[in-house]
């Protein structure tokens, strides 16, 4: 049993069973207890939504664009949309490499970041062209991993990773590929404390700094042949 236009009423018209039958059902099928129930527009829902599944293994949630081209997504923000989860339906919505049936997660502004973890600490940070990947090894001391990337590095300075990230030392492999000349230079073994330095010479000077902060970046300090990527692999504490 699915909804039914309710009558409109005159005065003094006599309400008979059949009437009251009518407004019994319909509140039925808002109750849910006709079935599945279709809004025929957007709900909005002030306090918030709790849902429970019915049955035993039952998807809490099921979001449908309807049609094989359209993207299916959640937005959630503060005051507005910031980030999704979505399904794009043709090539590159929402990133430039999507695929139609991928599974995308995007923070909207590129200025933030994408944390995943367990409890209160983060085991993931993702930003705009910097993939930060740490993970703790086992044993009496917590060494992290991280991988960094970097484009167009150039006179400009550019942040890899966060004020906070680095406490006692960083271990530094990388590798520099000058986007004019074409040459790589790769570096391995560098290690740094906070506030220290090293230098990539690849036609043009790139210094790579540990601030006192913890922070890492990168910063082309001589020349001006061309901008740099750079790929680095951290291991630090």
């Amino acid at each position: 049993m699915g909804w039914t236009a309710p009558a409109t009423y005159a005065t003094n018209q006599l309400i008979n069973a059949a009437d009251l039958n009518l407004i019994r059902d319909n509140l039925n099928y808002l109750k849910g207890n006709a079935g599945t129930v279709a809004f025929a527009a957007a709900l909005t829902v002030a306090g918030g939504v709790v849902a429970t599944a019915g049955t035993t293994n039952q998807d809490i949630l099921s979001g449908l664009s309807g049609a094989s081209g359209n993207f299916a997504g959640i937005s959630v923000g503060r005051t507005a949309s910031e980030a999704r989860f979505a399904i794009p339906g043709a090539a590159t919505q929402f990133f430039s490499g999507a695929a139609a049936g991928d599974a995308v997660f995007r923070v909207d502004d590129a200025a933030k970041r994408v944390l995943l973890g367990a409890g209160s600490t983060e085991t993931l940070v993702i930003q705009a062209s910097t993939i930060n990947q740490p993970f703790t090894a086992k044993g009496p001391a917590s060494i992290s991993m991280a991988l960094l990337a970097a484009t167009a590095v150039g006179n400009t300075l550019q942040t890899l990773a966060p004020a906070g990230t680095v406490s006692s030392f960083a271990l530094f492999y990388l590798m520099d590929y000058n986007n004019t000349g074409g040459a790589i230079v790769p570096i391995s073994g560098n290690g740094l404390k906070p506030s220290q330095t090293f230098t990539v010479v690849n036609t043009d000077t790139i210094t790579v700094t540990l601030t006192a902060g913890g922070a890492i970046t990168v910063q082309r300090t001589a020349g001006a042949n061309a901008t740099h990527e750079m790929a680095i692999f951290v291991l630090y504490k």
